[in-house]
């Protein structure tokens, strides 16, 4: 028994002294303008569709013809109520294609491979919508910049999660959602003020940045350990937490070889899978993970100002689109400034409330529309409704979700789980996308809503019943927590 207890130990450990955590904010920072690249696509839809159409996005059931004779060669695109909902929906088809891929790349060939591949598929998403002429060509760039954002949906989560002391890791992870939601705030404010190609010239910055800033960060040391370059990653530990001197690098590098060494242990993926905390583990992940999207966040993030021209209210949709993004950055700081405090558990449940509340105000503002009921002294409630979904979602779901995959999952599954999980959710965001516009023109706004909401309010459930609250607990701990 005693020497059970001092073999489970190390892995129990999680404070090694004092560091300096310079390089770990650097290179989360880093990885960050990945981040913003991510918002940018997330975003870029809104105001491109509301640029190239015509007539009202939501509300049209006509084919649309867009003269694109001011920003390229004068030659027109044609676009049905299907094609637009494709040409914001297919994003999701190259993230998800993307996510598997860019994990073997990451096992294979490091992080940094992989974060690379994320900025490369970014600029060939930007440079094939520059020089688009047909709507083929808009489809591929946006295509490729679905890629890029599965790429870093997969790898910012594992290289965060490896590089970060336990302390401060849900702070990190936290970055991703605060720089998207920055991403996105850029989009909106520069789409209002240019054509979409301007745009997507400016917007591909982001990837050049990163690939002159990353080059100069450590590879995660927990991937080198991996592979066997023990002394390389010792070396790289010794980097991201600066002071040798009063922080026990060994020490934490033995928890990292011990944990490694436990996770060869199980003999195939199948004797993996059958362990009880693995099945709780993904099953809690891969369903936060869909109820991340089904929850409706993209649909309300692609046509943010479509939403607002529906509401027929006195707000100028890019107005409104962009006080939403400022909004979003605000609770991502919130978060990322409560979020070691309060528990995942608690912030998921708080998100998924305030993301109904948002949801059925919007659906009951178009449902009085409907009945003819006079709806001009609320203009107010669409752009306050969306608002509170959009804060809630980054407060919530935005962020925990990603921090879960980290901490529940233990380090033999988690490859295939973070594959998985990220392949689920972006085929989510593919039918929620492509079906919204779809679903509004077939049921009405009011109804659509009205089903997201009731969506949320599944998630609240799901959340109190498969989810354990991990704040505070080792690796270790959580697997025991599972297994129990």
């Amino acid at each position: 028994m005693e020497k059970e207890n001092e073999a489970s130990t190390p892995i129990n450990k999680v404070n090694f002294g004092k560091s300096d955590r310079t390089y770990q904010y650097l290179a989360t920072i880093s990885v960050c303008f990945a981040a913003v690249g991510a918002g940018t696509v997330l975003a870029w839809s809104s105001p491109a569709l509301t640029e190239l159409a015509s007539s009202n996005g939501l509300n049209s059931n006509n084919v649309t013809a867009i003269d694109n004779s001011t920003i390229q060669n004068g030659s027109t695109i044609v676009l049905t109520k299907k094609e637009e909902a494709l040409l914001g929906s297919i994003l999701n088809l190259g993230a998800l294609m993307f996510a598997i891929p860019v994990g073997y790349i990451a096992d294979k060939f490091g992080r940094k491979m992989a974060i690379y591949s994320s900025a490369v598929t970014f600029l060939l998403g930007w440079l094939f919508i520059v020089i688009a002429n047909n709507l083929e060509i808009l489809l591929l760039g946006r295509f490729f910049g679905g890629m890029g954002l599965g790429a870093i949906c997969v790898v910012f989560p594992m290289y965060v999660g490896e590089i970060a002391e336990h302390s401060i890791r849900a702070t990190l992870s936290s970055y991703f959602q605060i720089f998207l939601s920055n991403g996105i705030l850029l989009t909106f404010v520069i789409g209002a003020l240019t054509d979409y190609v301007t745009m997507s010239v400016i917007l591909s910055i982001f990837p050049l940045l990163l690939l002159v800033t990353f080059p100069f960060m450590p590879e995660s040391h927990v991937h080198l350990a991996k592979i066997g370059k023990i002394k390389q990653a010792e070396k790289n530990l010794a980097r991201f937490r600066g002071n040798k001197r009063n922080y026990d690098i060994q020490g934490e590098m033995e928890v990292i070889k011990a944990e490694i060494n436990k996770g060869s242990e199980s003999s195939s993926c199948s004797d993996i899978i059958m362990k009880k905390s693995s099945r709780r583990a993904l099953t809690a992940v891969l369903g936060l993970l869909a109820f991340q999207q089904f929850c409706g966040i993209n649909a309300i993030t692609f046509y943010t100002e479509q939403i607002f021209e529906a509401a027929h209210t006195n707000v100028d949709p890019s107005t409104g689109a962009i006080v939403m993004s400022v909004l979003q950055c605000i609770g991502g700081f919130l978060a990322a400034s409560v979020v070691e405090r309060a528990g995942r558990k608690y912030f998921l449940i708080l998100s998924s409330v305030g993301m109904l509340m948002g949801l059925f105000g919007l659906g009951m503002f178009f449902h009085f529309e409907k009945l003819n009921i006079r709806t001009s002294y609320f203009g107010f409630l669409p752009v306050c409704c969306a608002v509170m979904f959009i804060v809630a979602f980054t407060m919530g779901y935005g962020t925990v979700p990603y921090m879960l995959m980290h901490e529940m999952l233990s380090p033999e599954i988690r490859g295939i789980g973070s594959g998985m999980g990220i392949v689920l959710a972006w085929l989510s965001s593919f039918i929620v996308t492509y079906y919204f516009p779809i679903s509004v023109v077939a049921l009405g706004n009011y109804l659509t809503f009205y089903i997201l909401a009731v969506i949320n309010a599944l998630a609240i459930v799901f959340a109190v019943i498969f989810v354990p609250e991990t704040r505070g607990k080792s690796l270790l701990e959580i697997q025991e927590l599972l297994e129990n």
